[in-house]
């Protein structure tokens, strides 16, 4: 893999977020988190998002125990205390906001949080490919199946040479390496395939050829020579 310069990295992001916006996504920077989609992942290093489903659980108080749902704003609304911060937190972190919300009212909160319906890992995949979106990562994936995932490469106007892989850095940075998938498509290849994390965004551009040819003259167009 190669990096690309970081003004070249500016331009493809914003031609990135506009074609997942068209396509209704909106990738957002997760610092990677291993294994993805397990436990500790998601207890650990997990950030609370908008409109992820969170199943309170107080030990010796059942009578607070309660399903919450992250509201646009970020917050949920508790049993008697009243509205609480979680959309950023870790779940550790809203466990001990949530027990002392509590402490006016109970004496020495226990505090379970269980992640009903969270975001999962995933990637995303923009540009020339069969259908631009969000796709979650279940288990390891190479580039070139996250690419097959994803509907495939479109033959006649991507560009095979210069796949880009942004990475994020958990700090709302990105880190770029271009990929020439067209050595990883060579039947007896030894170009080593590359490891999708959670976060990545993979980004097919189109070829030259393709960027020119709306300008090259038709008949239909009214091209002619003159003498």
């Amino acid at each position: 893999m190669r990096s690309l310069p970081k003004h070249a990295v500016t331009v493809c992001l914003v031609w990135v977020a506009a074609s997942l916006a068209a396509h209704g996504q909106n990738p957002t920077a997760e610092a990677p988190c291993t294994p993805p989609g397990s436990d500790l992942c998601a207890r650990q290093a997990y950030h609370i998002h908008l409109s992820d489903v969170l199943d309170v659980q107080l030990a010796f108080s059942p009578e607070y125990n309660q399903t919450l749902t992250v509201q646009p704003d970020g917050y949920v609304q508790l049993k008697e205390v009243g509205r609480i911060q979680a959309a950023g937190k870790t779940v550790t972190e809203l466990q001990a906001g949530i027990a002392q919300a509590y402490t006016g009212i109970l004496n020495k909160p226990n505090v379970t949080i269980v992640l009903k319906d969270f975001f999962k890992p995933s990637f995303y995949a923009s540009g020339e490919v069969g259908h631009p979106g969000r796709y979650e990562l279940r288990s390891e994936v190479t580039l070139m199946q996250a690419l097959s995932e994803a509907g495939g490469l479109l033959n006649e106007r991507a560009s095979k040479k210069q796949v880009v892989i942004f990475r994020p850095q958990g700090d709302g940075t990105y880190e770029s390496h271009v990929v020439n998938v067209a050595d990883l498509l060579k039947p007896k290849s030894t170009t080593e395939d590359v490891r999708v994390l959670p976060g990545d965004i993979i980004y097919v551009p189109q070829n030259k050829a393709s960027k020119i040819k709306p300008y090259i003259p038709t008949p239909s167009a009214g091209a002619f020579i003159t003498p």
